[in-house]
């Protein structure tokens, strides 16, 4: 398969190193000093029992594609001879796996329209919930494809990483040829008729406790710590657990609430995405977790208080940056 991954962080160059053992990956970075790196170094990733293993695939930046070159398969075009920011003598890509910040999906596809075609799969495992109404501006809902991994990865230099957590990736189902070339690179993989409740599952905690820990700019712990922030916690669940109920996902309520509870516990000094990028005062991923939940439940007349009062919270804080 030619592959393009969007987002050549620590989960994007995860999964394109391992796929690249059996398919003809193209990392898409956003400066051109990783994608030198890419290609003079190779991708190392540290396994959990100490292991490095090598990967050697394609790298190019939209905006510098002039002074790349392939290590990969001949047959493709050689990047050196294009002019800046022109992809469209590339081959379309079979499947786009897109692991950029789920607030920088649109500008990505954008800048890498050109490889995509009629036949191309854009495929998410991005945090967070509703990518698909941006990649439908680029193609049609049979070729797109929505999934979610417990894999964790973390990010040592621009060709480094460190294969830091196993789990399993979940995708939707309809997609065997997907599926086989995971399970071929490694990972183990579950096809899901029901996509949509594993989603859910990941948001009540991202758009509980997480979200909430990030607003407050205090280690997640601290939320269990407060009876007025528990009590927040406790009605985002429920909000969220009355929009997947609409949509057809059915939780039990107060099973759901004793889960983040357990998790907490279980990391009371982590912090979490959110709270790292509105603490460098970035652009965070709320629309596309509490923000989504708001979007939803207006789609399925399931109101939504708590979530709205959050998202715009959120949004105040990164306005004030």
């Amino acid at each position: 398969m030619n592959i393009y991954i969007l987002g050549s962080g620590a989960m994007g160059m995860l999964f394109g190193g391992k796929l690249s053992k059996n398919n003809d990956v193209t990392c898409v970075c956003r400066r051109q000093e990783q994608v030198d790196e890419l290609l003079s170094n190779g991708l190392n990733i540290t396994e959990k029992d100490g292991r490095i293993e090598i990967y050697h695939l394609n790298a190019i930046c939209p905006s510098t594609l002039q002074n790349s070159s392939l290590t990969g398969n001949s047959a493709r075009a050689d990047l050196s001879q294009l002019p800046k920011a022109d992809l469209s003598q590339l081959p379309k890509a079979d499947l786009v796996l897109i692991f950029v910040k789920s607030c920088d999906t649109m500008t990505a596809l954008e800048e890498i329209k050109d490889v995509i075609g009629p036949d191309t799969t854009l495929w998410t495992l991005q945090n967070g919930a509703g990518q698909e109404y941006v990649m439908r501006e680029f193609t049609d809902d049979a070729h797109i494809l929505i999934g979610k991994t417990m894999q964790g990865s973390v990010r040592e230099s621009d060709s480094s990483i460190r294969h830091s957590g196993i789990g399993e990736t979940y995708i939707a189902a309809g997609h065997p040829d997907v599926a086989s070339i995971l399970k071929e690179a490694g990972f183990s993989t579950t096809e899901s008729d029901n996509i949509a409740k594993i989603i859910w599952k990941k948001l009540l905690v991202n758009g509980s406790s997480s979200v909430l820990s990030g607003l407050l700019q205090v280690p997640q712990g601290d939320v269990l710590k407060s009876e007025s922030a528990w009590n927040i916690v406790t009605k985002l669940i429920r909000e969220m657990c009355a929009v997947a109920a609409a949509e057809g996902c059915d939780f039990d309520v107060n099973e759901q609430i004793a889960a983040v509870k357990a998790n907490l516990e279980g990391a009371m000094d982590a912090v979490t995405s959110l709270y790292v990028d509105l603490n460098k005062g970035r652009t965070t991923e709320v629309d596309y977790i509490n923000g989504y939940v708001v979007k939803k439940g207006a789609e399925l007349g399931i109101p939504v208080p708590t979530h709205e009062v959050i998202t715009d919270l959120v949004h105040v804080k990164e306005q004030m940056r």
